[in-house]
């Protein structure tokens, strides 16, 4: 499971990359509409991600204490969602009419940012306790899952990959699921 959760963590990772480049373009060919879907689509992702790594951390460690490492990755994916509510009552307060000001773009700029650097240090926790050695077999048995919307999430990670990636996943997604996108 390590290695697709670590594919998962790179795209949320790029993804956050892709925002801050989209900042730029408000109100040249993007909306701020369109950083806030962004934002949305990255927390959805989060989630499950987050929800992922806690079941999986607990699954692994059976033998130490469960509950200390579970405050201490609840703890963490909490400082993710304290700077999302961060930037998203900036953005109801401050963007109204879907203007940035620079003042207010280097503003969410700073704070996605900040997002950026929290979600990195929650990756790096729970890196720590990743143990599963076949990439796309974790990530298959992932996809597998009949509650997963294998399409909106494939579709989420093919445009948030780096290029690299995005050719080898998609060969995957070829050869795995045929038909079922």
């Amino acid at each position: 499971m390590y290695c697709s959760l670590k594919i998962i963590s790179d795209a949320l990772e790029f993804s956050l990359g892709n925002c801050l480049n989209e900042t730029n373009r408000v109100g040249v060919d993007q909306s701020i509409k369109s950083v806030e879907t962004q934002l949305q689509n990255w927390t959805a992702i989060f989630m499950n991600y987050s929800d992922i790594e806690s079941h999986h951390v607990i699954q692994e460690f059976q033998d130490v204490q469960i509950n200390d490492i579970s405050m201490l990755l609840e703890k963490s994916k909490h400082s993710v969602m304290e700077a999302l509510e961060e930037i998203f009552g900036f953005m109801n307060v401050e963007i109204k009419h879907g203007v940035l000001i620079p003042r207010v773009k280097n503003y969410l700029d700073s704070k996605i940012v900040d997002l950026k650097i929290k979600f990195l240090d929650f990756n790096d926790f729970v890196e720590a306790f990743r143990s599963c050695k076949e990439e796309m077999q974790c990530l298959k048995n992932i996809l597998s899952d009949p509650a997963i919307d294998i399409r909106w999430i494939s579709t989420w990670l093919l445009e948030n990959l780096p290029t690299i990636q995005k050719k080898r996943f998609q060969n995957f997604l070829d050869i795995e699921f045929p038909g079922r996108l």
